[in-house]
């Protein structure tokens, strides 16, 4: 059932991502190309960018748009705790990583945020979501099954 509801969870992600265009593309922009408030910008102000041994994230907008953006990273050598943490800190909680798994939401002083936690094959997977009167951002934290890797699925969208 927990898998089920992961796979859900990454499912509809994937599905609003779709779902906003029907040509897509699949390269991440030139930095100077990035536009000040795009829901691109925002995402990368959301990427956890921790002193991993390597990085790779990809993102994908609508064509020419500028409201819908997803990106995915792969991080080896980075601590999901780490990442845990500054994630529920962006969402504007004191909530800190911990074995107990949290299923909260709550009003913080820049929006309303969720943050739901559940384990799959002893692996850790966390959602967070977040809302302001600017724009939602929806994150995916899932621990690999050598723990040495995180994945991290962000998909914003602007008003």
């Amino acid at each position: 059932m927990r898998v089920r509801r992961c796979i859900v969870s990454t499912l509809a992600i994937a599905g609003l991502v779709a779902a906003g265009s029907l040509a897509l593309t699949g390269a991440p922009l030139p930095k100077e190309t990035v536009k000040p408030g795009s829901a691109q910008e925002i995402a990368q102000d959301w990427r956890y960018n921790p002193n991993a041994k390597e990085t790779s994230w990809q993102g994908v907008s609508p064509k020419g748009a500028r409201k819908l953006h997803a990106q995915m990273g792969k991080l080896t050598g980075a601590s999901f705790e780490h990442a845990w943490n500054f994630y529920a800190q962006k969402c504007g909680s004191d909530e800190k990583y911990g074995q107990t798994f949290y299923s909260v939401g709550a009003q913080s002083k820049d929006g309303q945020y969720v943050i739901r936690d559940d384990q799959l094959d002893g692996r850790r997977c966390t959602m967070f979501a977040f809302t302001n009167e600017r724009f939602s951002v929806g994150v995916q934290l899932r621990q690999a099954s050598d723990k040495d890797k995180i994945y991290i699925a962000i998909t914003v969208a602007t008003r």
